[in-house]
């Protein structure tokens, strides 16, 4: 799933989510035998980094703010809890591995791997704190939110916002569904054109549609799909939502989101 980029002037609060990677952290395994009902428990925890240096030759000096609130797994299914895990962690590492510093790499994917701290967050901010400040960045802000949102006895739901900013910023929002039994992420969970098609067939949804764009999300919620869009000219096009029961959307989503939905 790619990074999803919005431009902006304003300056939002808040953030939106990035890609999952199968990659060295991820050690979970694929088992599809049992239903596993019981439940991910998570910790809340963040912080923030701020960093200022002036240079030798002038009075104006740059500043950039890191900030992260992420829900980590600390139990759960096994194959669910690396899952959500890794995906947590790769967006962190994401985030620190700041753009403008990709090609270089501060920290190898295989080192952060190994950290396991109470707050997965602080050992970022304690580990990189020292590299940033021999580093060029330019004055900005970056900021990650990680939260969980749904949990039924076969799947959960992560809600993310993720946010960049220097001389305007930048942010996307993204909902991220695993299964329960072996920490799967569901990458697609509604064919696209068939859900403009059911939102226009049903006239309490019709309304509902601001315009015909790409920027639209869907996540998988205990009562049904959340369906989000952005709202232009309103805040800087931050999200509208709605749900909608799965008695009505169960036929438009995919075979392996269709699964996770019990029987009535």
């Amino acid at each position: 799933m790619n990074r999803i980029k919005i431009y902006s002037l304003l300056f939002p609060t808040s953030v939106v989510v990035l890609f999952f990677v199968i990659g060295s952290c991820h050690n979970g395994s694929a088992g599809h035998d049992n239903v596993i009902t019981r439940d991910l428990t998570v910790k809340n925890v963040s912080d923030t980094m701020f960093i200022s240096q002036a240079s030798s030759d002038s009075i104006i000096g740059w500043n950039y703010e890191l900030g992260a609130e992420v829900d980590m797994p600390i139990d759960g299914p096994q194959p669910l809890y690396d899952s959500v895990r890794w995906f947590i962690t790769k967006d962190l590492y994401d985030m620190f591995e700041l753009e403008a510093l990709e090609e270089k790499k501060l920290v190898p994917l295989e080192k952060v791997c190994k950290w396991n701290g109470d707050n997965i967050v602080t050992d970022f901010i304690r580990n990189y704190s020292p590299l940033y400040e021999k580093s060029e960045m330019g004055t900005g802000a970056e900021y990650l939110t990680l939260k969980l949102v749904a949990q039924t006895s076969t799947f959960v739901t992560y809600y993310g916002e993720y946010t960049i900013c220097g001389g305007s910023c930048n942010y996307g929002y993204g909902f991220y569904t695993f299964r329960k039994r072996d920490g799967h992420q569901l990458h697609e969970i509604v064919n696209t054109k068939k859900m403009k098609k059911f939102l226009k067939n049903n006239k309490k949804y019709r309304d509902l549609i601001i315009v015909e764009s790409d920027d639209e999300y869907v996540g998988m919620m205990d009562n049904g799909l959340l369906y989000a869009y952005r709202l232009y000219g309103t805040n800087g096009g931050f999200l509208e939502e709605m749900t909608i029961p799965y008695a009505e959307i169960k036929s438009y989503l995919t075979k392996d989101a269709q699964e996770l939905i019990p029987d009535d």
